[in-house]
């Protein structure tokens, strides 16, 4: 079972698990900052089109709330982590090291 105060710079577990809050805004940067380091081409979708197809999708559970991420407070957006991954590879997001002073 996860921990629902699992807390990263990016991203948070609640609600006992089943919901997973985004710094969408820090992790598309990461992404897109992932493509561009490792050479990976094809389609990008914008910021703006990643966000509407995201806020249209089955995972959706809401958008620009403010959030606590460690020391700073953040809009987010929340998706239902168990729909996601039983659909999806999440290791990423089960598999982190990180400690709240981070």
């Amino acid at each position: 079972m996860l921990k629902s105060s699992r807390i990263s710079k990016d991203f948070i577990f609640e609600t006992a698990g089943k919901h997973l809050t985004l710094s969408l805004s820090s992790i598309y940067d990461r992404y897109t900052r992932y493509r561009r380091d490792y050479a990976i081409f094809g389609e990008v979708l914008t910021y703006a089109q990643f966000r509407k197809q995201l806020e249209h999708s089955e995972y959706f559970v809401s958008k620009n709330q403010p959030k606590r991420f460690g020391e700073t407070v953040k809009k987010a957006w929340t998706v239902d982590f168990e729909r996601l991954q039983a659909v999806c590879d999440v290791a990423g997001f089960l598999n982190t090291d990180v400690s709240p002073s981070e």
